[in-house]
């Protein structure tokens, strides 16, 4: 998306479509610099999302309405445009507003209320005049077009005025990441660190030119930095690292203890599933459906969710496995006689398929995940209690002594034979597969490999103990 505002307006090629104007809740409408830039500018940053539109109003209130219309062109009657979107700004500057996925060409109008019902924002002098752009390609793009938290990436944008400064902000929590000078062919290059604290989704990075008010716009997803979340059986949730917190189920009347977690691949939002089948879901995860209130033949003991977080899997003790959304059905060992129950699910990459384990060791694998062997007939020293998929196809199991064992996936480590405080409940694999965690039921966490340690849990006051980690990574 760009946007030219040279002295007589915002331009799409050679026609100015927004005059200079700014909205002021003191003075109301007023002819300002051109350095002041556009006061709405729509932006093409198409996507799953739809259409990003940028509306700039640096003196507008919190809490005044915008309204966004889809019209025939910039001179078309308020009876002929169509309602896309009505948005609050929640702190004066800007808005980004997503409506539906519009073409380029598409004019777009804003206007600025104090109601729903349309009226106009008026102070004492005059209201806000609608304002105009047309929807044009994007002339900026950020390397890499995925980022984790606190990490670089690069924009690159062109149409500048050769040697002017440029300044960057990410949106939507309207953050100043950095300046830029404009290069002899108009070009800017910027690197820049993705705020630890932006949320986990579709973010834009916006460049507006100092001398030029010239103005581009491209979009980036922030994934999750590196970090975990732990869960209680009493429904709490713990975060370290990058890791969000997004709620819990502590304050819930549980008929049963918490006793699985899963997360969504993008960092934003976690499950926890409890021993009757409850699902409580938080952040951007999507509840599916669940098992509360439903005859088990068995308990439920775990969860996984799949790649795109459009579903999950229950598994019971018996083998039963229970899929919502768009997790697909596989097969189960329900109704199948098990030498000891099924303690942990794991999906594979793809999400086409899934293992479950024993606490014996045994393995069974079903739809398109492979077995690659199991600890099945073998002497343990202590129970297996979970499993991890690395995404290259294999898995590691984790008994409760912390004793690691890997199937076409690299062993990094273990806590076996060593002296824990608690027994071990849980593993997860780092996103690249070279590394996991251990969690013990204290909270005590152990790395190997690439996993870097986070943090680790206080033993609970209440005697709740933890039951599970998760990861969160870009």
């Amino acid at each position: 998306m760009v946007a030219n505002n040279g002295g007589t307006g915002i331009h799409t090629g050679s026609t100015p479509l927004l005059s200079n104007l700014l909205y002021d809740n003191n003075s109301g409408i007023v002819t300002t610099p051109v350095t002041k830039g556009p006061v709405v500018v729509a932006a093409n940053l198409t996507g799953v999302n739809g259409t990003s539109v940028l509306v700039a109003v640096p003196n507008a209130a919190a809490g005044t309405i915008v309204q966004i219309y889809q019209a025939a062109d910039c001179n078309s009657s308020p009876e002929g445009r169509t309602l896309l979107q009505t948005d609050t700004f929640s702190a004066s500057g800007t808005l980004v507003a997503t409506v539906p996925l519009q073409s380029v060409g598409t004019s777009l109008v804003a206007t600025l209320t104090t109601s729903t019902n349309g009226t106009p924002a008026t102070d004492h002098t005059t209201a806000f005049s609608p304002s105009c752009s047309e929807v044009l390609p994007e002339s900026a793009v950020v390397t890499p077009t995925t980022v984790i938290q606190n990490a670089s990436a690069t924009v690159t944008a062109t149409g500048f005025t050769p040697g002017e400064t440029v300044d960057a902000t990410v949106h939507s929590n309207s953050v100043d990441v950095g300046q830029v000078v404009a290069g002899p062919d108009g070009s800017v290059h910027l690197t820049f660190t993705v705020p630890a604290d932006l949320a986990p989704g579709t973010h834009e990075l916006v460049l507006v030119g100092q001398t030029s008010g010239y103005m581009a716009v491209a979009a980036f997803t922030v994934l999750a930095g590196s970090g975990y979340r732990l869960a209680r059986a009493d429904g709490s949730v713990l975060a370290y690292g990058g890791a969000g917190l997004f709620g819990s189920a502590e304050a819930e009347h549980l008929v049963a203890p918490i006793v699985g977690m899963a997360a969504t691949s993008d960092g934003g939002g976690y499950w926890l599933v409890a021993a009757d089948g409850g699902v409580f879901n938080f952040g951007d995860a999507a509840f599916y459906g669940s098992l509360a209130g439903r005859h088990l033949n068995g308990p439920v003991v775990g969860m996984a969710a799949t790649p795109d977080g459009g579903g999950y899997w229950l598994v019971a003790a018996d083998g039963g496995v229970f899929a919502f959304g768009d997790a697909a059905f596989y097969g189960s060992t329900g109704g199948t006689r098990l030498n000891a129950p099924i303690v942990g699910i794991a999906a594979s990459p793809d999400g086409l398929g899934y293992w479950l384990v024993a606490a014996d060791g045994g393995v069974f694998a079903f739809g398109d995940a492979v077995f690659h062997g199991s600890m099945g007939g073998s002497r343990l020293n202590a129970p297996v209690v979970g499993v991890a998929a690395s995404p290259t196809g294999g898995y590691w199991l984790a008994a409760s002594d912390g004793g690691v064992f890997s199937f076409d996936a690299a062993f990094d480590g273990s806590m076996g034979g060593k002296s824990l405080n608690g027994p071990i409940v849980g593993v997860a694999a780092t996103s690249d597969g070279n590394g996991y965690w251990l969690v013990g039921d204290d909270g005590g966490v152990f790395s190997f490999g690439d996993a870097q340690f986070a943090g680790a849990a206080a033993r609970s006051t209440t005697g709740d103990p933890i039951v599970g980690i998760t990861p969160t990574e870009g």
